[in-house]
């Protein structure tokens, strides 16, 4: 398998660092976009190239430096309370960004792997949730008319939890 050129949003985070180690431990070359609001530079592998950076900034500097062929695209703003009490904001991360980022990829050919998922799905659980629970099903439903509307917006394909060409 020959190593890829990747950008990985929110690579300093949980979720992304993990991402971002397998990544690197293949061999590929990965670039980490991350604000460092919820991050940590030191979850970041010192085999990944980190950019302190917004997903709400433009990117298109960085990808054109990079040249991405994939970008997991792992940055949200993920905090309930946040989304409450400030939803412009966390509609500015969320969907602008996002919308940033399919943009950005869609220009310079790379495919796009995004993840968004909540536990909210699940309820308040007394026991860890399994993903065959009875509210399994529901993910794809909750998230597919973002993803519809994000994919009208870009002309980039995003159906839920899938990988898509961009093009």
């Amino acid at each position: 398998m020959r190593p890829v050129r990747a950008v990985v949003t929110g690579g300093a985070g949980f979720i992304g660092s993990h991402v971002v180690d397998a990544l690197v431990a293949r061999g590929d070359e990965v670039a980490v976009v991350d604000s460092l609001v919820h991050g940590k530079r030191e979850n970041v592998s010192p085999g990944a190239e980190l950019h302190v950076q917004d997903i709400r900034e433009p990117l298109d500097d960085l990808f054109d430096e990079v040249r991405p062929e994939a970008v997991f695209h792992l940055a949200a703003q993920a905090d309930v309370r946040v989304s409450v009490e400030r939803p412009v904001e966390d509609a500015e991360v969320n969907v602008l960004g996002t919308v940033r980022i399919l943009e950005t990829a869609r220009r310079c050919g790379a495919q796009v792997i995004f993840s968004s998922t909540g536990g909210a799905i699940y309820g308040e659980c007394t026991t860890p949730a399994r993903e065959s629970s009875q509210f399994a099903d529901q993910v794809t439903l909750v998230s597919s008319p973002v993803s519809n509307d994000l994919g009208r917006a870009t002309g980039v394909s995003v159906p839920a939890g899938a990988v898509s060409r961009c093009s």
